[in-house]
């Protein structure tokens, strides 16, 4: 190693690293929700880039019926048995797509399915939802 370092073939070279500036978008606040349910009104907290899903279970929400409760998916989008209805604020919800489209292809526009439904807080105002709705 000493005979290449001392060798006048071999040049000093400095490398500068350019990182890319990345603007940050500004977190968005979290989104009232109001949760109309058959055991009452509860009031939650959603935060952009939650799943609906997992915050009404963590909050105690009754999302699924009996059969559900035994036969549902884990939130995997294919049993359609996490159905809510949005009652307010449908602009602060991800659109529908896919999966839930086709599912939900015989039901009302406003529901939709928790497990696939993501909080973007984009909208204005808070968001109202009905669980278990008939």
């Amino acid at each position: 190693m000493d005979v290449l370092a001392g060798s006048p073939e071999f040049e000093t070279m400095t490398l500068k690293l350019i990182r890319p500036v990345v603007e940050k978008e500004v977190p968005a606040n979290p989104v009232l929700v109001e949760v109309v349910s058959p055991s009452g009104t509860t009031q939650i907290s959603l935060n952009p880039g939650d799943v609906l899903r997992n915050v009404l279970l963590e909050n105690n929400v009754e999302l699924y019926n009996n059969w559900g409760k035994i036969m549902n998916c884990g939130g995997g989008g294919s049993c359609g048995t996490c159905v809510v209805e949005v009652l307010e604020g449908a602009d602060q919800l991800s659109a529908k797509e896919g999966v839930e489209v086709k599912l939900l292809k015989k039901k009302p526009e406003n529901y939709r399915l928790a497990c696939q439904t993501v909080c973007e807080g984009k909208g204005v105002g808070n968001l109202k939802i009905a669980a278990l709705p008939k």
